[in-house]
């Protein structure tokens, strides 16, 4: 979880801020008793790592995350209610878009793979499928209501969130990172998924079906209209997918040695935070090798146990009727897919999860009076 000192002390800086105001304040806190718990024991198990391991740094790294944990799913949430949604939208969008539009006005799509800001594709990729996610999560909410409500939210506003998605995709292909593409895909498939279960329970699954059928020679006439101008089935076939067959014998990209070794050298307790700096050489690529790495066995299932109870609510949630029902599980699972590929701690995707987790889990409430 090693983001250096100073990224640490701004996060904790922002939850005791967050405290400060509640304390000052009367407001009803809304949490949720079983993640707290499966943080707390997350939380408990690392500091007795940090005991094994003579590593103060642990103990700061966990107590922080939790700090963090309670600032935006707690605090946050408490404040912003019904709102989170909404805020996370314009949060990540007025965060993200700039970085990606900025560049490209000033510099054009001058260099393949693209980069923008970055000095490398894949933090480009992820700016840029964060994006793609939110554009997504908005897309297939109007998608449900304008299939399956009686009032009917505007079809141009559902195509001009379609058209967005759309694009910010293709800003993906051009970063030819395969962590967000393959990210992206998988938030895809997932939207579809819950579309044709809404179908089936609403019991227009064929009606689905023939507007699909209809709307493919569109989509289809689309792709064709942009690879004339902009070579997409180059990037997609010959840059990205093309890494697979290059890299076939090791489509993991030297992660599974990191991995495997992680993994074999693993303890109960772990092998504290300068393990894979000193012992590897390479940093973890993956959010739950770290963990382990770093952690051990122990914090890393209660870890895993928080993250499975929190991607249940976020399931669940898409079956209420909140205009961002989407959000949550898109954001999460994004979240989880760039976890596979790279350490995601203290990362926006996060963050942003942390935040939304408050919206589709807290079910408890406390008053709290200055």
């Amino acid at each position: 979880m090693s983001e250096g000192v100073f990224v640490y002390g701004i996060y904790a800086s922002i939850a005791l801020l967050l405290i400060t105001l509640v304390l000052f304040r009367k407001i009803k806190l809304e949490y949720n008793k079983s993640l707290i718990m499966l943080l707390a024991l997350f939380v408990f198990t690392s500091v007795i790592s940090a005991f094994f391991n003579s590593d103060r740094a642990m103990v700061f790294d966990v107590v922080v995350l939790f700090s963090l944990f309670i600032a935006t799913s707690v605090i946050s949430h408490s404040y912003l209610k019904d709102s989170t949604g909404k805020v996370v939208v314009f949060t990540l969008l007025l965060s993200h878009v700039p970085i990606i539009i900025i560049p490209l006005i000033r510099d054009g799509l001058g260099t393949f793979p693209y980069m923008g800001i970055f000095d490398n594709p894949n933090s480009f990729g992820l700016v840029a499928v964060t994006v793609f996610a939110v554009f997504l999560a908005l897309f297939l909410s109007k998608l449900e209501k304008r299939l399956f409500y009686i009032e009917k939210p505007s079809r141009l506003i559902m195509l001009l969130y379609f058209f967005l998605a759309t694009l910010s995709f293709l800003v993906v292909v051009f970063s030819a990172s395969r962590t967000s593409f393959l990210a992206g895909i998988i938030v895809s498939v997932i939207g579809l998924f819950f579309i044709v279960l809404f179908s089936i329970k609403n019991k227009l699954a064929i009606n689905l079906l023939f507007k699909a059928i209809l709307g493919l020679p569109i989509i289809w006439g689309l792709y064709l209209i942009v690879n004339k101008y902009i070579p997409l089935r180059f990037y997609i076939d010959d840059i990205i997918l093309s890494k697979f067959d290059r890299k076939s014998s090791n489509v993991l990209d030297g992660r599974n040695f990191i991995w495997e070794k992680t993994i074999g050298e693993a303890k109960i307790f772990g092998n504290g935070t300068s393990y894979f700096n000193d012992q590897i050489g390479l940093g973890a690529h993956n959010t739950f090798i770290h963990v382990l790495g770093v952690y051990g066995w122990l914090p890393m299932i209660m870890f895993t146990l928080f993250i499975a109870v929190a991607l249940y609510y976020c399931i669940r949630f898409v079956f209420s009727d909140n205009d961002y029902k989407y959000l949550p599980l898109i954001i999460f699972t994004i979240f989880l897919a760039l976890s596979m590929g790279e350490n995601q701690f203290y990362r926006v995707t996060m963050i942003a999860s942390f935040i939304l987790i408050g919206l589709v889990a807290n079910n408890k409430r406390v008053a709290i009076t200055s």
